[in-house]
């Protein structure tokens, strides 16, 4: 009956209560059974390679939402926080059902022109473990932040920078001409008024050659 109800959930057919006989017959079991005991070997055995044929197919995500739809029913703590072995890997299922796969990040060498392994991700860890250097285009890792930052904040704080030496220039250039002219139009002011001691300041000489 059990080994009945897991082929039931694997190929899913429908497993709600109320809704086959085969469902109310094994409800009926779990409450006699409880599933105190383990699954005889060649049971589990079986078990685990229907469930490897249903992860390595596309109907893998539906089994998966079909654990998590039953709830905390003894059938889907079977499967909880157990691993399996497949031909791509170890699989696991977390406590809240969730299925986690092994992972692998591989780069095209162009001189063996094979792909090589570079991170891999074990279902029953967190993050990734990198196993041999990456190929980096310009020789070294990219930076861990764009250069203007994530926002945009460091070239702002650069662009201060830059207007504060701008507007700095401007106003001194500003200041100079200011006292340039200033000179200009006193001295030209003190020229109209032929006072005695600008008298020579403000006639220009011009030197004639000597004659010869």
């Amino acid at each position: 009956m059990v080994f009945r109800a897991y082929r039931s959930l694997l190929l899913q057919s429908p497993l709600i209560p109320g809704q086959n006989d085969d469902t109310k017959r094994f409800l009926a079991d779990l409450k006699e059974r409880a599933l105190k005991d383990t699954p005889p070997e060649c049971n589990r055995t079986t078990f685990t390679g229907q469930v490897l044929s249903q992860i390595m197919n596309s109907k893998s995500s539906a089994a998966v939402e079909r654990l998590q739809t039953l709830g905390s029913s003894p059938l889907v703590e079977y499967f909880r926080n157990r691993s399996f072995q497949t031909p791509a890997g170890t699989v696991y299922f977390d406590q809240t059902g969730a299925r986690r796969s092994p992972m692998s990040i591989s780069q095209y060498d162009p001189m063996t022109r094979q792909l090589t392994v570079i991170w891999t991700a074990s279902p029953l860890k967190f993050g990734m473990e990198q196993v041999h250097e990456p190929m980096w285009l310009l020789g070294h890792a990219p930076p861990n932040a764009p250069p203007c930052g994530f926002n945009g904040e460091l070239c702002q704080e650069q662009s201060s920078g830059t207007m504060v030496r701008i507007g700095s220039s401007v106003a001194a250039a500003v200041i100079l001409l200011i006292g340039a002219a200033t000179a200009l139009e006193w001295r030209r002011y003190h020229c109209s008024t032929k006072a005695p001691a600008w008298k020579a300041t403000c006639t220009w000489h011009r030197r004639s050659p000597p004659l010869v």
